[in-house]
């Protein structure tokens, strides 16, 4: 069983970038010890923290910029400004990268394009 969740863990996560979707994981603490999902650190889910991390920082800047601006991942200003799915989760995961923590909305409007 552990091992066709694990595969197809792996097919979804191959569709999912396949189509340029971020990743949001985890499981909100809400099963704590379920180390299958929860533990990035195990052997199983090591290759796919790299497309974890995408997905988190894709989701900070999204709500960095919402929050400080209106012009988060799926507003009007996102839709108008990137040429495709790929270019959007490519600048925010840049952005969600740069962000420091308590960032100013001055601050923050100085990343966008």
């Amino acid at each position: 069983m552990k091992d066709e969740k694990l595969a197809n863990l792996y097919a979804i996560v191959e569709l999912t970038q396949k189509h340029d979707l971020p990743i949001i994981a985890g499981t909100e603490m809400n099963s704590p010890g379920n180390l299958f999902v929860d533990d990035f650190d195990r052997e199983e889910l090591k290759p796919l923290l790299p497309v974890f991390m995408e997905g988190g920082y894709i989701l900070y800047a999204h709500s960095a910029l919402q929050r400080a601006c209106g012009k988060g991942y799926l507003s009007v200003w996102a839709a108008e400004t990137f040429a495709d799915t790929k270019a959007k989760n490519e600048f925010f995961a840049e952005t969600g990268r740069a962000l420091r923590t308590g960032a100013s909305a001055e601050e923050i409007e100085k990343l966008l394009p």
